[in-house]
């Protein structure tokens, strides 16, 4: 989109969706786990709840039901084979460019000069039904070449996470 006569913003949408769901394993394995499994949003919320004196006394009791029954992991191990609509729209890249107008470059004997700022997988405008870390952080490509590559395809478990990139960059024609 060009705007303003010298700018241009460029944008870049990447989603997944239809018939998309992943194995939640991190999150599972979390809920699963007595210490760590209070590392949740969930759980800070709930501990929020009961620890507050303002909430009322049925705040604080369905607080303490649902962190019995969900967060506590009475049930440890529950959650392990909950695959979840993992449906997702990310914006992945926009840019910024901006073109030096020809009178100034002609002055410097350049033909066109543009300056770009760009920003790639800052995790723009994220919208998804997931609940766990990332559709995008899955197992793939841990594989050791045996023939048993294949058992972790749409499981989401300890991924690396996708690197953000901020580029600046120019281009000049003589």
């Amino acid at each position: 989109m060009s705007f303003l006569s010298d700018f241009e913003l460029s944008a870049l949408a990447e989603f997944r969706a239809g018939n998309y769901y992943v194995q939640d394993l991190s999150n599972a394995f979390r809920r699963a786990n007595s210490v760590i499994g209070r590392n949740t949003p969930q759980a800070a919320r709930l501990s929020a709840i009961m620890a507050n004196p303002a909430s009322t006394r049925e705040e604080r009791l369905d607080a303490a039901i649902e962190w019995a029954q969900q967060v506590e992991g009475l049930a440890p191990m529950a959650g392990m084979n909950m695959i979840n609509p993992a449906d997702w729209v990310r914006l992945r890249e926009v840019s910024l460019t901006y073109r030096v107008p020809s009178d100034f470059v002609g002055r410097w004997g350049m033909n066109t000069a543009t300056v770009s700022l760009g920003v790639r997988n800052a995790g723009l405008a994220v919208n998804n039904r997931f609940t766990g870390m990332d559709p995008e952080g899955q197992i793939l490509g841990r594989c050791n070449g045996g023939l048993d590559c294949n058992f972790l395809q749409s499981v989401e478990g300890w991924g690396i996470p996708i690197p953000r990139r901020f580029t600046f960059s120019t281009r000049i024609t003589f």
